[in-house]
């Protein structure tokens, strides 16, 4: 009898704490989702998350459906225990559950009020902390680890022969690998994360002048040494990468990637196939015909919420430019590091200072901080 008695007081409690958090749940809930749809009418559908949507989706109902059910069980069975400690009852004695006094109105008020503004603020940080997780797990087709980057400028009248670039990249790359701990030595136009040129690839089989190359596929371009997609970490989809042998003199080739692919030959195997590519007013891109020899996987070009870009990788032996950047894979703190790669650059030429020296990492650190969900 006792428990059927203990077990109806909980009940009750119960059925009083569901009309306190059930309208509070659900006042918490519908200013959010109206505060998400209103978001999406204003601000432009590609910038808060681009290639997704914000919104409220299932698992933010089920989780604030999980902390209305923790608030009703604690309602419901907190009151009992303390009632039992202090030797009363709140049930019977002359008291009925059900019978508040007015004075409990103004109380019962505002803790319907507190939990609707709880559950909002549980909901807006369901939201964020799901963005934020999928942040940190957002494929990024590269490999930060271990990474380092070096950025040179190549100016002056010496270096205006492609000759001399083409020297000085093989002495620096060679310098590189030499050096302590370091594992795999590339050199870039640009790298992942940092953008780079612009250029309009078209399909040979389409183009007949250049004006048909200026009405391409804008996408990014990047002249890059051999093992390139090896110390950046990027596999090779189909097809091979650009090798030691893709010098100058022999057939122009390029890679590109998965979504140039899909793109230029939505219903054709690219490789084997020639593009025209224009730099359009862009000096240090060269115009000319390459033949597609590998597909290399998306990174990321801009940010992490990115949607993927076209990308074009040339021979820098074959298109040398003169702004480079250095890319190496080994181990070894940030300081020594960055004092090796300069006493690397310096040691090929001292009048060519390295303008910057930063871990990889770092790149990914700040993409992700700078992210508004």
């Amino acid at each position: 009898i006792k428990g059927s008695h203990n077990a109806m007081k909980t009940g009750m409690l119960a059925a009083e704490a569901a009309l306190i958090v059930l309208p509070g749940c659900a006042l918490g809930l519908w200013p959010a989702i109206e505060a998400v749809a209103m978001v999406g009418r204003v601000v432009p559908g590609d910038f808060l998350l681009r290639g997704a949507r914000i919104d409220v989706d299932l698992r933010v109902f089920a989780f604030c459906g999980a902390v209305a059910l923790a608030t009703l069980a604690g309602l419901a069975v907190v009151p009992l225990r303390l009632a039992r400690r202090a030797g009363a009852s709140p049930i019977g004695s002359g008291m009925r559950v059900g019978a508040l006094p007015s004075a409990g109105r103004t109380r019962t008020a505002l803790l319907v009020s507190q939990i609707a503004l709880t559950m909002i603020l549980l909901t807006g940080a369901g939201i964020f902390l799901k963005s934020f997780v999928g942040l940190l797990h957002v494929p990024l087709g590269f490999d930060p680890a271990s990474g380092w980057s070096a950025r040179v400028t190549l100016g002056g009248p010496r270096y205006a022969d492609d000759d001399q670039r083409r020297a000085y990249a093989t002495a620096l790359i060679e310098r590189a690998r030499a050096l302590p701990g370091v594992r795999d030595a590339a050199l870039a136009t640009s790298s992942p994360l940092a953008s780079g040129w612009l250029a309009m690839v078209s399909d040979a089989r389409h183009t007949s002048s250049a004006n048909d190359a200026d009405a391409g596929v804008r996408s990014i371009y990047r002249a890059v040494s051999a093992d390139y997609f090896r110390t950046i970490g990027t596999p090779l989809v189909r097809g091979r990468a650009l090798a030691a042998t893709d010098i100058a003199g022999a057939p122009d080739v390029a890679v590109i990637n998965e979504e140039l692919a899909r793109r230029l030959f939505p219903n054709a195997d690219p490789i084997g196939h020639a593009i025209d590519l224009a730099g359009s007013h862009c000096v240090a891109i060269r115009d000319g015909r390459v033949t597609i020899v590998g597909i290399a996987a998306d990174i990321k070009e801009v940010g992490l919420n990115e949607v993927a870009f076209p990308d074009l990788y040339v021979s820098y032996a074959q298109r040398p430019a003169a702004s480079i950047e250095l890319l190496v894979r080994g181990q070894g703190d940030d300081a020594s590091m960055t004092a090796a790669l300069r006493s690397a650059a310096a040691a090929v030429d001292s009048t060519m200072p390295v303008a910057s020296v930063s871990p990889l990492a770092w790149r990914v650190a700040s993409a992700t901080q700078s992210e508004r969900f």
